[in-house]
């Protein structure tokens, strides 16, 4: 089974639908330190996705894309852990300027740059959630970020 399976299209609604309400959290954390954001409204397509491109990002901050992973467990107990499907980052384009973590059980935030994505590896792995095989992206640990970093790096952009 993969997301492309109509008969994982259920899922895969309800794993967007539920990842695309944390996209709430960090935009509200970059609205309080002045930040202009948007959340694009969520498009699902039918069963049968294809990934050949996929424009928009989760939220934009001050016109910056970014991707936002809403997780489970806590990234910190992974030496490397995941940022995206391979078929789905791949599919990007453009590229987001980072992706932001929201730890769901205690609403923990970091991030990591893009700039970064020649240091990711490729793991497979299978995924507990959706119960089949997948390759990832992952990212060192000690490449994920705190947000306050990523606001300074805005705020450097705006010229402030």
């Amino acid at each position: 089974m993969s997301w492309g399976d109509p008969a994982s299209f259920d899922l895969f609604k309800s794993e967007l639908e539920q990842g695309h309400s944390w996209q709430s959290f960090p935009a509200l954390f970059f609205r309080l330190h002045g930040f202009d954001v948007e959340i694009p409204d969520l498009t699902i397509t039918g069963p049968g996705l294809n990934y050949t491109h996929i424009k928009t990002s989760d939220i934009y901050v001050d016109g910056y894309p970014f991707e936002v992973k809403s997780l489970n467990n806590d990234f910190r107990m992974y030496q490397r852990p995941f940022v995206d499907t391979v078929s789905g980052w791949d599919a990007k384009d453009p590229k987001p300027f980072g992706v932001i973590f929201v730890v769901r059980p205690h609403g923990m935030m970091a991030w990591t740059p893009t700039w970064l994505s020649h240091t990711w590896t490729v793991q497979t792995a299978t995924d507990r959630v959706r119960g089949f095989e997948e390759s990832f992206y992952t990212v060192d640990v000690s490449n994920i970020w705190n947000l306050s970093n990523l606001v300074d790096a805005l705020k450097r952009k705006r010229g402030n």
